[in-house]
């Protein structure tokens, strides 16, 4: 590329290069016009050799890259140096062709709703990144995490637990799925049962009925600390607790949606270890069922 071919721009003061080529592709746009073969209008250097535009140097950084990436608009990701009213005169003065819907509205100090203004204290900041964002990241990655086998288990003990009212015709009662452990410091898994009473685990598994790889690598300890509401916060560590109640709130809705729309798992809870302790086995938690909505009656 010959030197002929290279232009320098100082705009308000910054300097950006460049080449006629570049430029000439969009001769309808101001800088497409004046470069163009044969213009009459091309502006005078200054003393240091640069075209000099008294513009907006900070928003011509998105002018220069229209041309360079062949007349796209890539907007800032924060409007810090410059607002989106100042970077529409620029476009206007360039002739930068663009959607009138391309840049958000400005909105004025006295416009802004009060709620936004109080975002944006340091303190609000503070308590969303460093409380509620962790709590809502942990609930999501205990439901990526144990979601789908505690939903695969669950409609497993609902066959057995129908299976059960149909040939002996029990009485339709509320339902416990008790997760039990071996005492252990790796807590391995060691049975799910399922017992009409929330503090009796009962004998009877139904793992075996479930592949050994769907949960030999699992590790039941987060969940169970999530469940708990164990925070690791010094800084606010009841508000903690409490934005894990909602997120537990939350987390229970979301398993309980995934079987038979909400009707049937009415809750998954941290079970109380002195209920739940025998000389080798732990049971760290366990799910509540309704199965009546499943029941059907002669007349059905």
């Amino acid at each position: 590329m010959s030197n002929s071919n290279r232009i320098r721009l100082n705009v308000g003061g910054q300097r950006f290069e460049t080449n006629r080529k570049t430029l000439c592709q969009f001769p309808h746009t101001l800088l497409g016009a004046l470069f163009s073969e044969g213009s009459r209008e091309i502006p005078q250097k200054d003393d240091n050799g640069d075209y000099f535009f008294d513009r907006n140097g900070d928003a011509f950084s998105v002018i220069i890259d229209f041309y360079r990436n062949g007349g796209k608009i890539f907007l800032p990701y924060m409007w810090h140096r410059f607002s989106p009213d100042v970077l529409a005169a620029e476009l206007a003065y360039f002739r930068i062709p663009h959607k009138t819907d391309l840049l958000p509205k400005t909105p004025k100090p006295d416009e802004r709703p009060l709620f936004a203004i109080a975002q944006d204290f340091p303190e609000s900041k503070k308590y969303f990144s460093e409380i509620v964002k962790p709590c809502k990241t942990r609930a999501r990655e205990m439901l990526d995490t144990y979601g789908n086998f505690i939903v695969k288990v669950t409609m497993i003990g609902l066959e057995a637990i129908l299976s059960n009212i149909y040939q002996s015709t029990a009485n339709v009662r509320p339902y416990y799925m008790h997760f039990v452990f071996t005492r252990t410091p790796e807590a391995p898994l060691s049975a799910i049962t399922i017992t009409t009473s929330p503090m009796n685990p009962g004998n009877v598994s139904i793992l075996p009925k479930i592949p050994k790889a769907d949960y030999a690598s699992l590790d039941w300890r987060p969940l169970r600390s999530f469940l708990c509401l164990e925070t690791d916060s010094e800084w606010l560590p009841e508000q903690e607790r409490r934005q894990l109640v909602l997120n537990r709130e939350e987390f229970n809705r979301a398993l309980s949606s995934a079987v038979h729309g909400g009707k049937v798992l009415k809750d998954i809870s941290a079970a109380e270890e002195a209920h739940h302790v025998t000389f080798d086995t732990i049971t760290l938690f366990r799910l509540h069922l309704n199965v009546q909505p499943l029941v059907l009656t002669p007349s059905q």
